[in-house]
C-alpha cells in the first residue's frame, strides 16, 4: 500500500467549507492495518 501525504494552502476565506468537505469525503483508510 502507498500513502502520500500532501501539503497545501486553503484559502483563509474558505477553511470552513475546506473543512467541511473534507470531513464528508470518502475515505478507504478505516479497513487498513496498522502497525
Amino acid at each position: 500500500m502507498f500513502i502520500a501525504m500532501n501539503r497545501f494552502r486553503v484559502n483563509p476565506e474558505r477553511v470552513e467549507e475546506f473543512e467541511q468537505i473534507w470531513l464528508e469525503r470518502e475515505s478507504h483508510l478505516q479497513g487498513c492495518l496498522t502497525i
